[in-house]
């Protein structure tokens, strides 16, 4: 767009002039950065959508790790519940071992005694 320009500003005889000059070389300098802004843009989205999408897998991972942890403090609940039905089991089997063991001792006392009776 810069050489139509260049072009169009020749002087009478066809012949560029000194401006003619410094233009083109001012519209090459342009012409340039203009395609260093480009690749510099280019550079930016093409970095900016490698960090979304790194961005979106950790939201991933985070959410499959919060889900995990959720069924970890599940589990732990179910473990604790689960321990303080062990020790109530525990306790009443202690508790019924205690009285069989005094119902045995009653049994035997009455049969010794029965015994010693009948002789």
């Amino acid at each position: 767009r810069h050489a139509a320009r260049a072009d169009a500003s020749k002087g009478k005889q066809g012949l560029p002039t000194h401006a003619d000059h410094a233009f083109t070389a001012m519209a090459g300098r342009m012409d340039t950065l203009e395609a260093q802004v480009r690749e510099s843009f280019e550079s930016s989205a093409s970095e900016l959508h490698g960090l979304r999408a790194s961005l979106d897998r950790h939201g991933d991972a985070q959410a499959k790790h919060s889900r995990e942890l959720e069924a970890v403090k599940r589990a732990s609940e179910s473990h604790a519940t689960l321990a303080a039905r062990f020790e109530s089991l525990e306790r009443e089997l202690g508790t019924s071992a205690n009285r069989h063991a005094s119902d045995l001792e009653r049994l035997r006392s009455a049969h010794a005694k029965h015994g010693d009776a009948q002789e």
